[in-house]
């Protein structure tokens, strides 16, 4: 998790369990949905985890990429970096027509 607010980032030492976010999305689950989810432009999912920073008390963010959504700028630069001083790369998963993954090799 992390704060977009202050940037402070979290690491759980716990499994956190899936908030149902989609299931309200979809009309699955009956009743008030939590004030925490909301929709991210990018995907469609809810990357709002319910917990506030210790900081500065702003919600909390996943660090969940799904489709759609962009990497942080901290995961990105680092990757390209090392890649230029790498002698291979693999991008496991991917047709490589999907960036940025596409873009470090």
């Amino acid at each position: 998790e992390y704060c977009p607010n202050c940037g402070k980032r979290y690491v759980r030492d716990t499994y956190a369990p899936e908030d149902r976010a989609e299931d309200f999305f979809a009309g699955r689950l009956p009743g008030p949905m939590p004030s925490h989810i909301k929709r991210c432009r990018g995907c469609g999912s809810n990357h709002w985890t319910g917990r506030s920073c210790d900081d500065c008390g702003q919600p909390l963010h996943d660090t969940v990429i799904s489709f759609g959504d962009g990497l942080e700028e901290c995961i990105l630069r680092p990757a390209f970096e090392h890649a230029v001083e790498a002698d291979a790369c693999l991008s496991l998963g991917s047709t490589m027509s999907i960036g940025p993954s596409n873009q470090v090799v």
